[in-house]
């Protein structure tokens, strides 16, 4: 099996091309501005410019987890580069398979539960479509529908929608420990707002479950099945790492410090993952004190 991988060097890319370079008789390729060193018989890192060299191949499966970080000062003109480089991406790889003779049978395409409208009360699933109402939903709208293309091709199009993604060395669970660290941790804002998070390893599980289950198609919500409201995700984080969780954050200083970006932070949605739970993906840590459990004691964040 010949799989090519856009974004593979980041967290989730480089979990999964762990994962998947385990599997017998399967070929990894990595698209990549990055030069490597690494020596493996069953990975190949491809530059963006080369994709010619992509074109023997004949591809069974594409995933794209490519695009620029949320994590920057979102001025208009990052805020652009954060569409484009999503585009740009989708754009190279829809040119490559329209040039292949044989198509890939699956193509997945990474985006975020952004696409849901934030609310405190509402808690949504896939069966929910919204126009675009938010910087964060246009971008989504805008890559999905792109994605859709693929289609044409009589191509299966996944769409994966990542929740707060916890790992334990990158990622947003390694900051949110920080204050914690200093005995400085709690609310944020109100506490209100619902955070729908997801174990790096559910994650990595989800899109193996999704590469190898033909019947799935469209978006799919790759978090787990218990969102959390912030203040409550703190007293757990507060728990499992024997900390206090009394500070409380003012939703201005937030404002201040971030602008745009947050949103991120002061507010969110709770997303069901109800296509994997119908076609029975088993959860290895659908409960947020177990994740965080593994994750931090694992480590010593102490």
């Amino acid at each position: 099996m010949n799989i090519i991988i856009a974004g593979g060097t980041g967290l989730v890319g480089s979990e999964l091309v762990r994962t998947l370079s385990r599997l017998d008789d399967t070929k990894i390729y990595i698209l990549t501005r990055s030069e490597s060193n690494e020596v493996n018989p069953y990975l190949q890192y491809v530059n963006w410019d080369d994709m010619k060299e992509l074109l023997p191949i004949n591809p069974h499966i594409i995933i794209n987890l490519a695009g620029a970080t949320l994590n920057k000062k979102w001025t208009d003109e990052y805020k652009q580069e954060i569409l484009n480089s999503r585009l740009h991406t989708i754009d190279s790889l829809y040119q490559y398979v329209d040039s292949l003779s044989v198509k890939p049978h699956t193509y997945i395409n990474a985006s975020a539960v952004g696409y849901y409208p934030t609310s405190q009360h509402v808690k949504y699933d896939e069966g929910d479509v919204f126009q675009s109402h938010d910087f964060l939903s246009g971008v989504v709208s805008r890559i999905e529908y792109e994605s859709d293309k693929f289609s044409q091709f009589d191509t299966r199009v996944v769409k994966t929608r990542f929740g707060i993604i916890l790992d334990r060395e990158q990622g947003a669970l390694s900051e949110m420990i920080k204050p914690y660290k200093f005995g400085v941790g709690g609310k944020i804002g109100s506490g209100k707002q619902w955070m729908s998070w997801i174990h790096i390893d559910d994650a990595i599980n989800a899109l193996l479950f999704l590469i190898f289950n033909k019947d799935v198609c469209g978006p799919v919500n790759v978090v787990a099945p218990h969102a959390e409201r912030q203040e409550n995700f703190s007293k757990t984080l507060a728990s499992v790492m024997d900390k206090p969780n009394m500070a409380i954050v003012p939703k201005p200083i937030i404002k201040a410090i971030l602008g745009e970006r947050s949103q991120l932070i002061l507010e969110g949605q709770s997303v069901q993952p109800s296509v994997l739970l119908d076609k029975g993906f088993k959860y290895k840590y659908p409960m947020l004190e177990q994740a965080l459990n593994h994750l931090i004691h694992i480590k010593d964040y102490s």
